[in-house]
């Protein structure tokens, strides 16, 4: 599995050097969309990738001090329903990314606040 040790670093780099006001989201499910199953694509195969790739960024984003937030459960609670998902089936509506903002929005506020 690849990984980006460098990621929180550069964000960081552009906070001012500060990685306490760098935000981390987890990437979300994209196996529960119809892209996916209409792909034919191996929705546990997905979610396993997935969760491996944001472990390691979890990981890095703790361990860099930055905020971690985790939109996956989200995105496989509510990625399948047609008003989270823009006509394409795939990519996330504004709805979805109203979910997501109203979880980031906690760890956003301390990334501003510069706390930890």
């Amino acid at each position: 599995m690849p990984s980006s040790p460098h990621c929180c670093n550069a964000r960081s780099a552009l906070a001012g050097g500060e990685p306490r006001r760098v935000l981390v989201l987890a990437i979300p499910d994209w196996g529960v969309t119809p892209f996916a199953f209409a792909q034919s694509r191996d929705t546990a195969l997905v979610a396993a990738q997935i969760d491996a790739f944001n472990a390691v960024c979890r990981e890095e984003a703790t361990r860099a001090g930055a905020h971690w937030v985790d939109i996956a459960p989200v995105s496989r609670e509510r990625g399948g329903e047609a008003e989270m998902l823009v006509d394409d089936g795939l990519h996330p509506s504004a709805a979805m990314y109203a979910l997501w903002s109203a979880l980031a929005l906690p760890a956003a506020r301390a990334a501003l606040r510069g706390a930890r």
